[in-house]
């Protein structure tokens, strides 16, 4: 196994095979959706999106005055999951994460890409 470092990209050289990673440019960073929304129609039906798939949502707790909402007030601390990107990680990432300070593992060194391109 090695890492190899040529043109700009990242590759990883298993017997044989090549995986390239494409490397983190402005291009490929996702830009915000609000910006790409040309229409207001467009940004709400994104906002409704983001607001369908929140983590959590509606749930109620049962405390010493009843059943009540859970309602979340620390957006700017840590937010609220969100199914889409919870899903996106559980596909893509998570399959190959590891330890990234050890690069000898697969996934070791795709981790440490990974927080390389963060």
């Amino acid at each position: 196994m090695s890492l190899k470092k040529a043109s700009r990209t990242k590759s990883l050289s298993l017997s044989g095979d090549d995986f390239p990673l494409r490397p983190a440019t402005a291009a490929s960073k996702p830009k915000a959706a609000f910006a790409t929304a040309k229409r207001p129609e467009d940004t709400l039906k994104i906002m409704k999106y983001i607001d369908d798939n929140v983590i959590g949502k509606g749930v109620a707790f049962l405390g010493p005055y009843g059943r009540r909402k859970v309602v979340y007030a620390d957006y700017a601390s840590s937010g609220r999951s969100l199914q889409f990107l919870e899903d996106y990680i559980n596909k893509e990432v998570l399959p190959a994460f590891g330890d990234y300070s050890c690069i000898s593992a697969v996934t070791g060194l795709q981790s440490h890409l990974y927080d390389n391109e963060a």
